[in-house]
């Protein structure tokens, strides 16, 4: 059975002597590049290919969702959710967006406490801002709320992005993720 809460790597694999060919799946902290690299491949097998990378739910279950060729779809998913200023916070998303993905793609929001008053979110895969996507602009009124997706952010470091946000009275600065690219 699988781990619960976990997140899978998927490879193909192939015995060129046999010619079988069949899936490994293991923890994505044991390998997740492009070809396992972990120790346990079957005897033979010589080649492997990843495949994806798919959460696993509390009850062991595949979460659900959809891939096609390398961008999985899954549920749309907190991701950030910050009421303060901060500047380059880094975040884990390794729990949602596997250790092989390497772009991610959602919907960010943000609201101002004060009308009259500028915020923003950003999110970047690099601590300096490097391809960051951002969201904000002038609050018309108390908590109206801004929003606006965001698309191919790059994850420099596996699992890891970076937030910022600005604005004298950030009421509430969220991320969502709805996609990722192995």
């Amino acid at each position: 059975p699988a781990p619960a809460t976990a997140v899978l790597s998927i490879y193909a694999i192939y015995n060129p002597a046999t010619k079988v060919s069949g899936l490994l799946l293991c923890n994505q902290t044991v390998s997740s590049g492009n070809t396992y690299s972990g120790p346990n491949m079957p005897a033979g097998f010589t080649f492997s290919a990843l495949v994806s990378g798919w959460g696993v739910d509390a009850s062991g279950m595949f979460r659900i969702a959809n891939q096609v060729d390398r961008q999985v779809n899954v549920a749309l998913t907190t991701i950030i959710n910050m009421v303060t200023v901060q500047t380059a916070r880094l975040v884990d998303i390794s729990a949602i967006a596997p250790l092989c993905a390497r772009e991610i793609d959602g919907i960010f929001q943000v609201a101002s406490s004060t009308a009259g008053n500028a915020s923003t979110i950003s999110i970047s895969g690099s601590p300096l801002g490097h391809g960051s996507r951002s969201c904000g602009g002038v609050s018309s009124s108390v908590n109206a709320t801004m929003q606006n997706s965001f698309s191919r952010v790059s994850l420099l470091t596996p699992g890891t992005i970076y937030a910022t946000t600005t604005g004298p009275t950030i009421a509430q600065a969220t991320a969502y993720l709805y996609s990722y690219t192995i």
